[in-house]
């Protein structure tokens, strides 16, 4: 029951947030007393797992890790080209364009609401 009621808040949480700005990218995390989390998708064979990695800094020591693991549903493959120009002969200038389409995952966007 706890895992639904996550993973539904989870879903909830990741889903309901959208903005126009400019996502802020940190180049480094200030340890002296923060929260760094970091969100993942792995993509199985007919579902997704959602890992999420919690880690407490205080006074630039990791005082608390929490990983949390979770299943989704997978989403919808979608087809992509991939193209790739091959020479033909070392020596000549000849080349021929090798395309193939191919059926790969579709990734969850994440959006983050800070309060």
């Amino acid at each position: 029951m706890y895992k639904l009621l996550f993973t539904i808040a989870v879903l909830i949480f990741l889903s309901s947030c959208s903005s126009d700005e400019a996502p802020i990218k940190v180049k480094t995390i200030d340890k002296t007393g923060s929260v760094e989390m970091k969100l993942e998708v792995k993509h199985l064979k007919d579902k997704d797992l959602l890992c999420i990695n919690y880690y407490v800094w205080y006074n630039n020591k990791i005082v608390k890790i929490r990983k949390v693991y979770d299943t989704v549903p997978q989403l919808p493959l979608t087809t992509t080209v991939i193209s790739e120009t091959v020479k033909n002969n070392e020596d000549e200038e000849e080349e021929t364009e090798i395309s193939k389409t191919v059926s790969i995952p579709k990734n969850y966007q994440f959006f983050v609401t800070l309060k």
